[in-house]
């Protein structure tokens, strides 16, 4: 029996990496424009292809050696080359583990909820993506009433975003924040900062959205059926590049029968 050199090259290779089967491993090898999949994200595709469409990959975020993981690709906003690190959608039936399924978004147990991204390895300079909340009752905006402004607290009522590196320091990233309500004619300080509110803290600066699903100029206590921010995406450039985890925190300062937030969409790149 004859074997090609193909064969004979793809017989050896099944022989060494039999003990790996959970995992996919690769030899490092040259990269061409026909053959990109052993590459650490998004971006690298689009280097080696300029010519590449958005859809699903397999990376080699951690190296040659380390296991693949499947991402999705946008290749076409902003000159393409991010990866999709996280997305739930509660239309879709998704949300994180330490939220509740409700009818109208995932509701959080506890004054602060916090899921944590992985960057899968990957080093980025640049994230972008989109928030969905729906308003419980008297969210504050940046007013505080039981917590400190400090950035590894309840700063906000709303969704805060965050590098978190190794030794758990954290560095801003987007704030949105959620206000009693939008009415012009409500002197509160829990309005937007741009009706006249609360100012955000320092390390904010203008890195925030603000906004509220209530019309009127009091409040009840009650789910404000407006999903906010879903429609606007937010967009930062990093001072320097990192592979740090992401914190997503949705946040109250006061007991969440008071005032409490859904989160309805969660959808963050990385490049």
């Amino acid at each position: 029996m004859k074997f090609s050199c193909a064969a004979a090259i793809s017989f050896l290779a099944a022989i060494s990496f039999n003990v790996c089967a959970v995992n996919t491993y690769r030899f490092e090898i040259p990269k061409t424009i026909f053959d990109y999949e052993n590459v650490k994200s998004c971006s690298e595709i689009k280097e080696i292809n300029p010519n590449a469409i958005s859809g699903y990959e397999v990376i080699f975020p951690y190296g040659y050696f380390g296991p693949s993981k499947k991402v999705f690709c946008d290749q076409v906003t902003d000159g393409g080359g991010w990866t999709l690190v996280s997305e739930y959608d509660f239309k879709k039936g998704q949300c994180p583990s330490n939220f509740e399924f409700t009818e109208n978004g995932c509701q959080k147990q506890s004054i602060v909820s916090e899921t944590l991204i992985s960057s899968l390895g990957i080093n980025y300079s640049e994230i972008r993506g989109q928030i969905g909340l729906v308003q419980v009752a008297s969210t504050d905006g940046f007013r505080r009433y039981g917590a400190s402004s400090d950035i590894n607290y309840a700063y906000v009522d709303g969704a805060s975003l965050s590098l978190l590196n190794e030794n758990q320091e954290r560095s801003h990233i987007y704030t949105y924040a959620v206000a009693i309500n939008n009415n012009s004619s409500s002197n509160s300080l829990s309005k937007c900062p741009s009706e006249g509110g609360t100012l955000p803290p320092s390390f904010v600066g203008t890195d925030y959205m603000c906004d509220s699903g209530n019309a009127s100029s009091g409040w009840e206590n009650k789910v404000y059926k407006k999903s906010l921010f879903e429609d606007k995406e937010f967009y930062r450039e990093l001072d320097k590049p990192t592979s740090s985890q992401i914190s997503l925190r949705i946040l109250n300062d006061q007991d969440i029968d008071d005032e409490n937030l859904l989160l309805t969409k969660s959808k963050i790149f990385i490049r």
